[in-house]
């Protein structure tokens, strides 16, 4: 009996049309209508098809809406919009901030396919379902802090009718909740190139180390000198280091919103679970500052953007840097 199993499990590969219909647990799936690109590639790595899934709903979970969202988002929306040949629609349904253009361009958003929809609650579903049946839409983003579970199915079956990417927001606590969205994501901002630093450090303690053991071994066997074996470990020791030192110098704006890049753990996909978290570096966009508006006592001021925090409010102040 053991042997038969065996053999199956042995047995040849499915053929191209049958495999992406079957989908074995110790893998990544793949998506029904294909998939577009993340622009990130340490996220597309674990991502099924290799990017956001089309005609499936999404879920990003946060801790606060704004804090990040947008510029993870922000490659696949401008390869929706901008596509020379057949540019598609973007919808932002109930975003907790007004969106910025001047950032959303410099993201390389086409600001002509971009459609901001303010509604909320019922309203907001409403605009999310008519949104989903359009076939101009690429994306469909909606911002919805409570849903009961039929509306989440509503949202997944109209998804997967269609061919548009579906993301939809919600708490972090949500994440405990079963959901039919087959692809959930929680992040949170963390300081990416710490961690990247920490990482780049213990591999060079670890070089260190096994340096001065093969150091060790050649003396041994050839009789060098421990000053000159000493010295080349040294330079081999460091030179992740010096890699890092040779970065281009940023503006203490810029430098503060690369470092808040995102901590993203897979809930939920078509694959294995994951055994560490994702830590993916955020790209910094420069948006034109309009400082020429008009101060007038009489006028609230207005928080734009969409993605927001300490290093947002940081690059907003230095006046040359605008965050998505």
């Amino acid at each position: 009996m053991s042997v038969h199993i065996a053999a199956v499990r042995a047995g040849p590969e499915l053929p191209a049309h049958l495999a992406r219909q079957v989908w074995r647990g110790n893998e990544l799936g793949h998506a029904a209508r294909g998939s577009v690109s993340s622009g990130h590639a340490l996220l597309d790595a674990q991502l099924p098809d290799g990017g956001w899934p089309r005609a499936a709903l999404t879920e990003l979970l946060s801790a606060r809406p704004g804090c990040g969202e947008m510029r993870l988002l922000a490659p696949a929306l401008a390869e929706l919009t901008a596509h020379p040949l057949a540019p598609r629609h973007a919808v932002l349904i109930s975003p907790p901030y007004v969106p910025y253009a001047p950032a959303l361009a410099a993201a390389g958003i086409a600001l002509d396919k971009l459609v901001w929809v303010d509604a909320h609650n019922a309203d907001a579903l409403w605009a999310a379902e008519q949104a989903l049946r359009h076939d101009g839409v690429g994306a469909v983003m909606l911002w919805l802090p409570r849903a009961q579970p039929a509306a989440l199915r509503r949202l997944q079956v109209l998804a997967q009718d269609g061919s548009a990417l579906a993301f939809l927001m919600r708490p972090a606590t949500a994440a405990a909740q079963s959901s039919p969205a087959p692809l959930r994501l929680k992040y949170e901002p963390a300081d990416v190139r710490g961690a990247w630093l920490q990482s780049v450090s213990e591999v060079a303690n670890r070089a260190s180390e096994w340096g001065q053991r093969r150091g060790q071994q050649q003396r041994q066997q050839r009789g060098q000198q421990p000053g000159q074996t000493q010295g080349q470990q040294q330079g081999q020791a460091q030179s992740p280091l010096r890699a890092h030192e040779s970065m281009h110098v940023r503006t203490a704006a810029a430098d503060g919103l690369e470092r808040a890049g995102l901590r993203i753990d897979i809930v939920k996909r078509r694959g294995p679970a994951m055994a560490v978290p994702l830590w993916v570096t955020l790209p910094v966009r420069v948006a034109p500052f309009v400082a020429d508006i008009p101060e007038s006592p009489d006028v609230a001021e207005i928080d734009h953007g969409v993605d927001r925090g300490a290093p947002a409010a940081a690059a907003t102040r230095s006046g040359t840097t605008s965050v998505v």
